[in-house]
């Protein structure tokens, strides 16, 4: 889905969506990336999977980044405080682990994307602007996809539990 590079203006609350949606994708870009990295020695299939996820994640954002530039808004960098903190207090608990915990690992993405699959949702509802409706519509069905792809990945993790002991 590709937007035009005509001006989309958008109202006040739209804007707003736009703001917390550019921020949670690139917090998303950022803990799969992370992730990827954190699972890439020992399970490189998950790695690349959340590696791509990243990408598209990042492709997300560059495309509500170009609605925002239309609309003069300021251009957003870096994730939030909060993201960021989790994701050291991840490496923290790598570290006194020795080892990264998969199930773990799995848990946090799910996490993540219940959220901003949450703040999809709430946007959807709350966005007037049709093309900008429709972007965020488009990109709400990969988010839905991710997140169907992680509690498989979880409940097979959960089997694979249960059948060890």
């Amino acid at each position: 889905m590709s937007t035009t590079r005509s001006t989309i203006p958008l109202l006040e609350v739209d804007q707003k969506s736009l703001h917390d949606l550019l921020q949670m994708n690139i917090d998303s870009r950022d803990g799969f990336a992370y992730a990827g990295e954190r699972l890439a020695e020992k399970h490189s299939s998950l790695s690349m999977r959340f590696h791509r996820y990243s990408q598209q994640r990042n492709e997300f954002f560059e495309k509500l980044q170009e609605i925002g530039e239309m609309n003069h808004q300021e251009p957003i960098e870096r994730g939030s405080i909060a993201a960021s903190l989790h994701r050291t207090w991840m490496d923290l608990k790598d570290q006194l682990n020795e080892a990264i915990d998969v199930s773990s690992v799995i848990t946090e993405a799910m996490r993540g994307e219940s959220y901003i699959k949450k703040s999809y949702e709430t946007a959807i509802d709350h966005v007037e602007e049709p093309r900008l409706l429709a972007l965020l519509k488009y990109q709400y069905e990969s988010i839905q996809e991710s997140c169907s792809w992680l509690a498989d990945l979880q409940a097979e993790d959960v089997r694979r539990k249960s059948n060890a002991n």
